[in-house]
């Protein structure tokens, strides 16, 4: 698992170096526009119904390509005594497994949101289960053979606010799973070469579990 995802890193660090090319040689490359949903999908709150999820997904993509995509097992952290250990766990108390393998995929032009359009409530990716595996994945909400969306709300500061994995079921309920957005804004201070144009998203593994990761707006969110 790790070194598949050293090598994904090396695909994006090569597409960054052909970006900067590309922008050198023909100038902007903007990237594809934020999506504009409907009325009713910037109140503020996310959709609780299968009508009104799939009315905020009318006007949105997604991009599966590689180098802006991931799809890796996720991994399952207990403190079962006598299981595989952990990676980088000095305490000797948690045990680590492969849970399911899931994709995760943003929505196209994500990177162009502006922090109003934030503060109202995106959807910045799409999640799912991949493969004949039946395991679930509870903190997103994960499930085989149905997609959760990753709905993001701001607060004031910008930097913290609502996380909410939505995800459609068969029979057409709608269930969530809610965490507190983390944000970190892109500081231009602090970058070595051209900014990002296309949203991307990966799994980010630590010792505190997995984390889903990835583009909205100017900034990143998880």
């Amino acid at each position: 698992m790790l070194s598949r995802r050293i090598d994904r890193w090396r695909v994006i660090a090569g597409c960054g170096l052909a970006f900067l090319a590309g922008a050198i040689v023909s100038g902007c490359c903007r990237g594809p526009s934020a999506p504009t949903p409907e009325t009713m999908c910037r109140d503020g709150a996310p959709p609780t119904t299968a009508a009104e999820l799939e009315k905020c997904l009318r006007n949105v993509t997604f991009d599966s390509a590689y180098e802006v995509s991931d799809e890796q097992p996720l991994t399952v952290i207990t403190t079962d005594s006598g299981g595989p250990p952990c990676p980088g766990d000095t305490s000797g108390r948690l045990s680590c497994r492969y849970g399911p393998i899931a994709r995760i995929e943003p929505v196209a032009g994500a990177r162009r949101y502006s922090e109003k359009d934030l503060s109202e409530g995106r959807i910045i990716a799409r999640l799912s289960i991949v493969g004949g595996s039946d395991a679930t994945y509870p903190k997103y909400g994960l499930e085989r053979g149905v997609m959760t969306y990753w709905w993001v709300k701001t607060d004031a500061s910008g930097t913290g606010g609502e996380s909410v994995f939505l995800t459609i079921h068969k029979d057409r309920s709608v269930t969530s799973v809610s965490h507190k957005l983390v944000r970190e804004r892109f500081d231009s201070r602090n970058y070595q070469g051209s900014k990002p144009n296309r949203a991307s998203m990966r799994w980010l593994w630590t010792l505190d579990d997995e984390k889903a990761k990835g583009t909205c707006g100017a900034g990143t969110c998880q």
